[in-house]
């Protein structure tokens, strides 16, 4: 007689077999979860340390620190302000002339100088009647206002050390025993009005200083005469000259 099946298996009572494929997944699961543990334990081996007394503690990892230093700053330079003085205005005098000056042409070598020497003027009063912004550039044909014109030349001079002998003669007695017969003469210009001047010495010399001093060479014996002759140039270009008579007695005492 048959076994007779009703829709009801009977359960077995052998432990479920794993198929191949979830073997598998098993494995690998296992697998990684040992890699895993060993990557832990490495880690708290080299960062940190383990002890086990009586019951696993864990020594703190300590963290490296650091120190922010702040950052240094680079100083400026050194500010320093600079001020430009203002400009000094200066004013100009104005052109102010006393009615009824005379005019006065500039002369080639003429100075301002010169020009208030010869015209009873200062540089200042010059300057301010005139107009001069520099009183160090004026040009021959310029023209001046000045407080009274160069008059004429009065001419006059004297030899140093000689007497007088009459109204145009001087006379002085040498000594000469040893040495060149030889004098010098300092001349003494007594010249107003004059610009410049020509001294003629009666020797073939002659000089245009206005002081001069000149050396002349007499007889060793006797009298020797001079005719020396000064002539004064005035601002004009008149010219007015005088002349002395020198005389010179040589002897030996």
């Amino acid at each position: 007689m048959g076994m007779q099946h009703n829709g009801y298996e009977r359960p077995s009572s052998r432990p479920p077999i794993l198929r191949p494929f979830e073997m598998i997944g098993f494995i690998v699961a296992f697998s990684v979860l040992v890699a895993c543990a060993i990557t832990f334990l490495y880690y708290m081996l080299v960062f940190g340390s383990i002890r086990i007394q009586g019951r696993q503690t864990a020594t703190p990892m300590l963290l490296p620190t650091f120190t922010v230093l702040p950052a240094s700053p680079t100083p400026l330079p050194a500010f320093t302000p600079t001020f430009t003085p203002a400009p000094t205005f200066t004013p100009t005098p104005p052109c102010i002339a006393p009615p009824g000056l005379p005019i006065y042409t500039v002369r080639p070598g003429d100075t301002i100088v010169s020009i208030a020497a010869a015209t009873n003027s200062t540089d200042r009063e010059l300057r301010i009647w005139n107009c001069l912004m520099n009183i160090n550039v004026i040009l021959a044909g310029q023209t001046l206002y000045v407080r009274s014109l160069p008059g004429t030349p009065r001419v006059a001079f004297e030899p140093q050390g000689m007497n007088e002998r009459g109204s145009n003669q001087r006379h002085v007695a040498v000594s000469i025993c040893n040495g060149a017969p030889q004098v010098s003469i300092r001349f003494i210009n007594l010249t107003t009005n004059a610009q410049r001047f020509l001294w003629d010495f009666g020797d073939g010399t002659s000089s245009d200083e206005v002081n001069p001093v000149h050396i002349f060479t007499i007889a060793p014996a006797g009298e020797t005469r001079f005719s020396v002759t000064l002539t004064a140039y005035g601002w004009d270009n008149s010219f007015v000259e005088t002349t002395l008579v020198l005389s010179f007695s040589a002897s030996c005492p």
